[in-house]
């Protein structure tokens, strides 16, 4: 009679450990996702998730073992290939795999060993091939903890990231500039700017009136003998004196001559300009710009008020004085590519 009452004790108690109470333990076939929500009857599901082969429970046939909190992977989740071989055991943190991860082969050998925190990689990571033999070693990142990236925050424009309300009497810039010039240079009122001016002599036409036609091309007296109508010629080192008579104008001196100083153009390229119709500016050496005369060239100044900080003692008010915006961006971090883990060395 003992005996019996012992039976039926360990049979209820066994009961009570498989399957606790029926919503806290529920099988799932096909077995969950490995790290994914976990849903019953259209809500995320608390409680034991088991799967096993045949109707019956059969601790030697499990197919998969775990325990979830609002859908959410939460402690030891398990995996057995068909041959009812381990294929995984890892653990879980509120979704997040936490601890250690290890995989194996459908033969039973060991495939990889892993560690987690807060579902990024830690410590180091070994592969093996399908007979146990270790085919390489990593490390997580220590540059992003293992992360893959960097979060930086968008800095804040007004304090420019220092948090320091800027000064207002010079934006934050810590000089006052002149208001009247481009980096201490001003406009030349000389030449407006251009660095040039109109030749005084031809006003810009590059030509000047020939004063021996008056603009007409035209002599009205013979140019080689000057309206003389002879040609003297002097010889013997000047000794002696031959006269003879123009053969330009056949003596007369007078007529209708083409000018021999404009070549009958009545106009000759200005000698001041070179025919260009323009000067330099002497005032600008041609650059257009002359030195301020209101702050002498040196354009900016200390601002007095922040004595060249561009700072006050104040917080940034858009801040609050933590310089940014309170926006992330994320980084591929530049150290592991993105891929979290580095290989040993």
């Amino acid at each position: 009679m003992k005996k019996a009452l012992l039976i039926l004790l360990l049979c209820i108690f066994s009961f009570k450990i498989i399957f606790a109470q029926t919503e806290n333990v529920q099988k799932f076939n096909p077995s969950p996702k490995q790290g994914e929500m976990l849903y019953w009857n259209g809500s995320p599901y608390t409680g034991e998730a088991i799967n096993f082969d045949g109707v019956k429970f059969d601790k030697t046939k499990l197919r998969f073992d775990g325990h979830y909190i609002n859908g959410q992977p939460n402690g030891r989740i398990r995996k057995w290939y068909p041959n009812y071989h381990l294929e995984f055991n890892e653990n879980y943190t509120n979704g997040q795999l936490d601890g250690k991860q290890t995989e194996w082969y459908d033969n039973g050998k060991i495939s990889s060993e892993k560690f987690y925190m807060n579902g990024f990689p830690v410590g180091t990571w070994t592969t093996f091939d399908v007979n146990g033999v270790v085919q390489s070693k990593k490390i997580a990142c220590t540059y992003c903890n293992g992360k893959g990236y960097i979060i930086e925050y968008v800095k804040c424009s007004h304090c420019n990231g220092d948090g320091v309300a800027n000064c207002e009497n010079c934006n934050g810039k810590g000089k006052l500039f002149c208001r009247y010039c481009i980096e201490g240079k001003m406009q030349c009122s000389n030449c407006n700017g251009k660095g040039t001016y109109n030749c005084d002599q031809c006003y810009g036409n590059k030509t000047i009136r020939c004063s021996k036609c008056n603009r007409n091309g035209t002599l009205n007296y013979c140019p080689k003998c000057n309206g003389t109508g002879k040609i003297t010629t002097h010889v013997a080192h000047g000794f002696l004196t031959l006269t003879s008579i123009c053969s330009n104008c056949r003596g007369t001196g007078r007529g209708t001559f083409t000018c021999d100083q404009c070549l009958g153009k009545g106009v000759l390229t200005c000698p001041k300009c070179s025919g260009v119709g323009y000067l330099t500016c002497y005032v600008c050496d041609g650059t257009g710009k002359v030195t301020c005369t209101y702050c002498n060239g040196n354009y900016s100044s200390n601002c007095e008020k922040c004595n060249g900080t561009g700072k006050t003692n104040l917080v940034c008010q858009y801040c609050n004085g933590k310089g940014n915006t309170g926006e992330e961006i994320r980084k591929v971090c530049s150290v592991c590519n993105g891929s979290q883990l580095l290989p040993v060395k």
